[in-house]
């Protein structure tokens, strides 16, 4: 009997850690999304990731819609030097919204030489359009510390 209790209170402890398949692809998603931003600039890659509508909110606290962020990430010459610090992405649900935060920490190499360090607290606002999971909103703030 004792070890029927057992089995079922840690099977009960596994299921509140696991994640959902949706949540799954969402977190691959966020992951694809920071690669893109971060890395390759891929616009392809952010049409297909981008909702219809998207709320874009950089540190600095300048706005930009989806054609305004999609232009301004696939024209960025900068070059981010992450750190090795893999922060851990948060995954929570607020209604039909999932939302992803991970914390970036990484040097950027602007195209007239000058270096900027980043260390960002960023989420990330997933919905669903149609089968797909689409980011709307994305806030990056700076982080003190």
């Amino acid at each position: 009997m004792k070890k029927i209790i057992t089995i079922l209170f840690l099977s009960m402890g596994l299921s509140g850690i696991a994640q959902s398949k949706d949540q799954v692809k969402v977190l691959a998603a966020s992951k694809q999304f920071q690669e893109t931003v971060f890395g390759s600039k891929d616009s392809l890659i952010l049409e297909r990731l981008f909702a219809a509508t998207v709320h874009y909110e950089h540190s600095s606290g300048k706005v930009e819609n989806r054609a305004e962020a999609i232009r301004g990430i696939s024209r960025n010459k900068s070059v981010y030097v992450m750190i090795p610090d893999p922060s851990p992405y948060k995954i929570s649900k607020q209604g039909d919204t999932l939302v992803v935060n991970t914390v970036l920490k990484a040097v950027e190499q602007k195209a007239d030489g000058s270096k900027t360090d980043l260390n960002l607290s960023i989420d990330l606002y997933w919905i669903k359009e149609g089968k797909q999971w689409k980011l709307t909103k994305r806030v990056a703030t700076k982080r003190h510390e």
